[in-house]
């Protein structure tokens, strides 16, 4: 389980903890497929000590290129910065190839 490998634990019941339900509680909504998102998304955002968790990849398997963070600064740039921004990256993916 990718959220086991993020919080460095091994074992399901240290899982159920941190969610702060039983062991048994976690183990029949694992086996039912049912993941505590919302709990986890609260969870996260209240603990700042794990915003290093990658919520997508958790969920999902999948890194994301460019997180949500730095789409939220770019959008607080000029637009002749954002402009100036797009322009460099165009010509190192240019570069790529």
């Amino acid at each position: 389980m990718r959220l086991k490998h993020e919080l460095g634990i091994k074992q399901d019941y240290e899982l159920a903890k941190f969610f702060g339900i039983s062991a048994p509680s976690f183990n029949a909504r694992k086996k039912n497929n049912n993941f505590p998102i919302k709990k986890l998304k609260e969870i996260l955002e209240q603990r700042s000590d794990l915003s290093y968790v990658d919520l997508r990849w958790v969920l999902t398997g999948k890194k994301g290129v460019i997180g949500d963070d730095l789409i939220n600064k770019l959008k607080e740039l000029t637009e002749t910065q954002q402009e100036t921004i797009c322009m460099i990256v165009k010509e190192f993916h240019k570069n790529l190839h």
